[in-house]
């Protein structure tokens, strides 16, 4: 996890702040809002009661499925009689914890679930994780774009070296290739990789 400490203390700020109850980080696939999210949430674990639950949305489709996986996520059981998002609802107003809601582009219908908990669970805060804003009035939007990278220059020193980018490059290499190191020779080339790939983390790995 490089070059993304600034990022990760403004989330905790943020987060930690009565205002926001809802931070939305968003981004294009393999920027690395997963791992910035789960990071930020991890700082917070011991700020909150009842902590943190990570709630994974990869093949949830619709507002159903979101409800379903969040409280598989919790480890809570519906009754059979009511209706499971009120149960839902009710479940979560007198808990104090952060949700971390990953992928959840593919719901913008069921925005109105976020909305709800907003409103019925007051102290709960919720990080979503999509490639797009929710839109909802009290969201925060948090771009989240590629891990810097040295500008174009003929003339690379040190300075190239300590570019996030750059040294995830050199730490990704390094586990498939025992022995790699940057050096004058390589430093150009994956100067070179990490800007054309605009920094992006997974297009570096």
């Amino acid at each position: 996890f490089l070059g993304r400490e600034t990022e990760v203390q403004r989330l905790r700020e943020l987060l930690l702040d009565p205002a926001h109850r809802l931070v939305t980080l968003t981004g294009p696939g393999g920027v690395g809002k997963t791992r910035l999210a789960v990071a930020a949430a991890a700082s917070l674990a011991d700020a909150l009661a009842d902590g943190v639950c990570f709630v994974p949305l990869v093949g949830v489709e619709d507002a159903g499925g979101l409800v379903g996986a969040m409280a598989a996520a919790f480890g809570h059981t519906f009754v059979a009689t009511g209706e499971p998002q009120q149960q839902l609802l009710d479940y979560l107003r007198s808990r104090e914890l952060l949700i971390v809601l990953d992928n959840f582009e593919q719901l913008m219908a069921a925005t109105g679930i976020v909305q709800s908990v907003i409103e019925r669970a007051p102290r709960v805060k919720l990080l979503v994780t999509s490639r797009e804003r929710l839109r909802l009035q009290s969201e925060m939007p948090l771009p989240v774009t590629g891990l810097p990278a040295p500008p174009a220059s003929d003339d690379l020193d040190a300075a190239a070296r300590s570019f996030s980018s750059v040294q995830l490059f050199a730490a990704r290499a390094a586990r498939l290739a025992a022995g790699f190191a940057l050096d004058e020779e390589n430093l150009p080339h994956v100067v070179e990789i990490c800007r054309l790939v605009e920094g992006l983390p997974l297009g570096i790995e």
